[in-house]
């Protein structure tokens, strides 16, 4: 649904406003989940922390101007690769393997995708 919004947001706002809604909407909507389990973070975690928003931010705006280059049905096709740089960086980091479903997931979604878009290359899609 975000996407859906942010797309449609880049047809009349700037980019870095459309990135700072997400970003104060997924605060506003996530803060009563991180305030039942807070803890203070430290000065290596603040620092992480600080680092991640600033790469998160990157990856918003990159996204949101994808959008507004290009339909959403062009561009989500590439967000299934969270998939494969979640798996990565959980073995990398915490030595984690997906598990059988995580892998039956993606390769329903692989396939499903590579089928849509060979179809809609085609002419096939139906309107709806």
């Amino acid at each position: 649904g975000s996407f859906l919004v942010a797309k449609a947001l880049t047809r009349h706002e700037r980019l870095e406003v459309v990135v700072l809604w997400q970003h104060v909407w997924t605060a506003a909507l996530l803060l009563p989940f991180a305030y039942a389990a807070w803890t203070p973070p430290n000065a290596l975690q603040w620092a992480m922390l600080i680092v991640c928003g600033f790469i998160g931010a990157g990856g918003h705006y990159c996204m949101v101007r994808a959008f507004r280059a290009a339909d959403i049905s062009a561009v989500q096709p590439v967000k299934f690769l969270d998939l494969i740089w979640a798996s990565l960086l959980g073995f990398a980091v915490f030595g984690d393997l997906p598990t059988t479903s995580t892998l039956l997931g993606a390769i329903v979604i692989l396939a499903s995708t590579l089928w849509l878009a060979r179809r809609e290359s085609r002419g096939m899609a139906r309107p709806t």
